[in-house]
C-alpha cells in the first residue's frame, strides 16, 4: 500500500462517528407530550369541518363556527349551555362519564350527517375536566370509498354466517350416519370442501371436530335418558364406528368414562 494510502486508511481508521444531537424537546418528555398535544390539536381543528368543547357538566365552553354552522345553532346561543339542549342525543356526556373517546362515528342532526371523533380532556392529575369533539367530515363522499368496503365486508360476513348455519343443519339431519363426510356435506350444499373449512375457521372449531363434539353431546344425553341402554349401541348409534375411539373422546370432552357418568347420575338421583 502507497503511503498517501496507508495514512488515508489510518485517518479512516481514527475518525469518529458523527452523531447528530437531538432537539431539546425530544429529550423532555413533559416538553414533547406538551407540544405534541398541542400540534394534534392544532392539526384536527385546521383539517375538521370544527371544533365543540364541553366542561365537566358537559356545558358548551368552545364552538367553532364551523362547527356550529354545522348543526345549525348560533354560538353565542350554545355557550355556557348542557349539549343536550341543543343535541339531545349527543355523546359527549358518555366521554365525559366514562373518560374514554368515541373515536368515529356518523352523527345525524338536522338531517344532516356529520363524521364526528370525541376524545375526553384531562387535567394535570389525570381527571377528566371535560371532552372535545371534532367534525371530520360534513360530507360523506371522501368515506364513501370506506363506507363501501365495509358494506361489502358485511355482506360476505352474512353469507358466510348462512353458509355455516346450512352445513351445521345438515350435519344435525345426518349427525348418526356413520360419515358425514366434508366432500358429502359440501357435495349437499354445491359448495366446495375448501369453503365448506373456511367457513368454520371463524367458529374456532374445525369440520371434524364439530361433528364429534354433537355426536358426543347425543351420547351423553343418551347415556343420562337411557340408563339400561347398553353404551356400545349408543355410540353406534350416533355414528361412531370405534368403540376405543368413543371411549377416547368421551373421556377428553367431559373428563369422565360413559360408566362414571352414569354412576355419578346414579348417586345424585339417591342423594
Amino acid at each position: 500500500m502507497s503511503r498517501p494510502a496507508a495514512q488515508c486508511y489510518d485517518g479512516l481508521l481514527q475518525r469518529k462517528p458523527t452523531v447528530s444531537k437531538a432537539p431539546q424537546i425530544f429529550q423532555d418528555f413533559a416538553l414533547l407530550k406538551q407540544k405534541a398535544t398541542k400540534s394534534v390539536f392544532e392539526c384536527f381543528d385546521e383539517l375538521a369541518e370544527g371544533c365543540l368543547v364541553v366542561d365537566q357538566d358537559v356545558r358548551v365552553v368552545m364552538i367553532s363556527e364551523r362547527y356550529a354552522a354545522n348543526l345549525g345553532v348560533d354560538p353565542a346561543d350554545v355557550l355556557g349551555k348542557e349539549i343536550e339542549t341543543f343535541l339531545p342525543h349527543s355523546l359527549m356526556r358518555q366521554v365525559v362519564v366514562t373518560g374514554k373517546p368515541i373515536l368515529l362515528e356518523i352523527f345525524e342532526t338536522g338531517g344532516h350527517a356529520l363524521v364526528v371523533t370525541r376524545m375526553p380532556l384531562k387535567g394535570e392529575d389525570g381527571a377528566v375536566v371535560g371532552a372535545m369533539a371534532f367534525a371530520l367530515y360534513s360530507d360523506l363522499e371522501p368515506l364513501k370509498p370506506l363506507v363501501e368496503r365495509f358494506s361489502q365486508l358485511q355482506a360476505e360476513l352474512a353469507h358466510a354466517q348462512r353458509r355455516l348455519a346450512e352445513a351445521r343443519r345438515h350435519i344435525e339431519r345426518h349427525l348418526a350416519d356413520p360419515d358425514p363426510s366434508p366432500a358429502s356435506v359440501a357435495a349437499a350444499l354445491g359448495i366446495a370442501v375448501r369453503t365448506l373449512h373456511a367457513s368454520f375457521e371463524p367458529t374456532g372449531t374445525s369440520f371434524a371436530r364439530h361433528v364429534l363434539h354433537r355426536r358426543l353431546e347425543e351420547c351423553r344425553a343418551a347415556l343420562l335418558g337411557s340408563p339400561g341402554r347398553a353404551v356400545t349401541d349408543i355410540a353406534f348409534a350416533w355414528g361412531f364406528s370405534s368403540l376405543s375411539g368413543f371411549y377416547r373422546g368421551f373421556q377428553a370432552a367431559f373428563g369422565m368414562s360413559p360408566g362414571d357418568l352414569r354412576a355419578a347420575s346414579r348417586t345424585r338421583q339417591c342423594s
